[in-house]
């Protein structure tokens, strides 16, 4: 008999299943990557309908079926789509950090500082000024950021300076600090560590 996995996760998307279903993609602390199944979930007097919606924060719980997992409980903690749609921009971003992970990962693969940086990016984006420039430096830096993790960024993180320009010294990527003034000091080089994005996304056959 499988154990219940209770995780932390962000809802990436869904698609309909069955007569009352959806699978999910979900983005999770504990897990990774994974895609889970909740059956009834779109019953208007379904519990976990309001828990679940697209780029919402929340604590689920888990059980391992045959082909996915299955949703048996989750708890919203968040709304990242409520706060963002505001402005519009925010929310694009949002959405094109999911579509890259989803890119990115594949197959079930635990990566807590992964999801925790992501996490921390968004709730910084939340209350981040609504200029297109400050946007698209919060994005190439979030971005940034997430290939260096996985590995992509390879022989290019070398190449430009880009990582004094995030946060001081090469070891801050290990941390999750973010502030408008940083956002500030890597506008200039925006073009550039565009360019290194890209290459290292090519490079990697992604």
């Amino acid at each position: 008999m499988y154990s219940i996995i209770t995780t932390s996760a962000i809802v990436v998307r869904f698609r309909n299943s069955g007569e009352n279903g959806k699978i999910f993609s979900l983005f999770c602390r504990e897990l990774g990557l994974v895609k889970a199944h909740a059956q009834g979930v779109r019953k208007a007097n379904s519990k976990l309908r309001s828990h679940l919606a697209d780029f919402s924060l929340a604590k689920v719980s888990l059980v391992r079926g045959k082909n996915f997992w299955r949703l048996t409980g989750a708890t919203a903690e968040k709304n990242y789509f409520q706060s963002l749609k505001i402005a519009p921009l925010k929310l694009k971003t949002a959405a094109n950090i999911v579509r890259l992970l989803e890119r990115l990962l594949h197959g079930e693969e635990k990566n807590e500082t992964l999801f925790d940086l992501v996490k921390n990016g968004f709730d910084f984006l939340e209350n981040l000024p609504t200029e297109k420039e400050t946007i698209l430096a919060f994005e190439t830096a979030l971005v940034l950021r997430v290939l260096h993790r996985l590995g992509y960024l390879g022989k290019h993180q070398d190449t430009i300076s880009f990582a004094p320009a995030l946060s001081g010294p090469a070891s801050s990527w290990k941390t999750f600090d973010w502030n408008e003034k940083l956002l500030i000091a890597i506008q200039p080089k925006i073009p550039d560590l565009i360019a290194v994005i890209n290459q290292s996304l090519h490079e990697s056959h992604l």
